[in-house]
């Protein structure tokens, strides 16, 4: 199956750089309507069959303008929701809370997976729903689709999934709102497999 992994649009948490898991969960910005109807006019050219999305707001939103383009039906799908990052959600972003995201982050790029958030997911935790996610994706009977999901769970777990993608080549770009990954998925005795074909940014 092909799949093109798109990144949401300009969200107003990108704006107030608040934690977004599912406490929070804000729509598109004017700009970010933007991004979609200007992605949507690119994946019209493509013959998709089918959109997922992750449930929160600003993917579906995205979604939404992607599926209308491309006359496509939408699906959300839970597993696809950005990273859980527990209790930095339930306070006001600020350069302490930053810190510790990093931390965490960076720990999970040096191959800590074990490290979490406060009361939040590990990098395992994370990996396995992503593919759970793409399970289901996968199984379907669809030969090209659109994933509309988030930065930070894209960011780490595609380079699990590919294996010609890794940490080092994202570290070194910014995927930016309505940012896509072209890449290559199989189903190969229950495991997730592929590969990259293309990154547009």
């Amino acid at each position: 199956m092909k799949i093109y992994f798109v990144r949401h649009g300009q969200s107003y948490v990108n704006i107030t750089r608040e934690f977004s898991y599912k406490l929070v969960d804000k729509p598109l910005t004017s700009k970010g309507i933007k991004q979609a109807k200007e992605v949507a006019q690119t994946l019209a050219n493509l013959q998709i069959d089918f959109i997922y999305s992750s449930p929160m707001k600003r993917a579906l939103e995205t979604a939404h303008w992607i599926g209308t383009k491309t006359k496509n039906q939408i699906e959300s799908i839970e597993d696809f929701r950005e990273l859980n990052v527990g209790d930095l959600e339930r306070h006001p972003p600020s350069d302490e809370s930053w810190e510790q995201f990093f931390e965490v982050w960076h720990a999970w790029d040096s191959g800590n997976h074990e490290k979490s958030f406060p009361e939040g997911e590990n990098y395992n935790t994370l990996l396995e729903r992503m593919k759970n996610g793409l399970k289901l994706v996968l199984q379907s009977s669809y030969h090209t689709v659109v994933i509309v999901g988030h930065g930070g769970i894209f960011c780490q777990c595609l380079p699990a999934l590919l294996t010609n993608l890794t940490r080092e080549d994202l570290k070194h770009k910014d995927w930016p709102n309505t940012g896509i990954i072209e890449a290559k998925l199989d189903l190969v005795n229950n495991n997730v497999q592929g590969s990259l074909i293309s990154m547009n940014f």
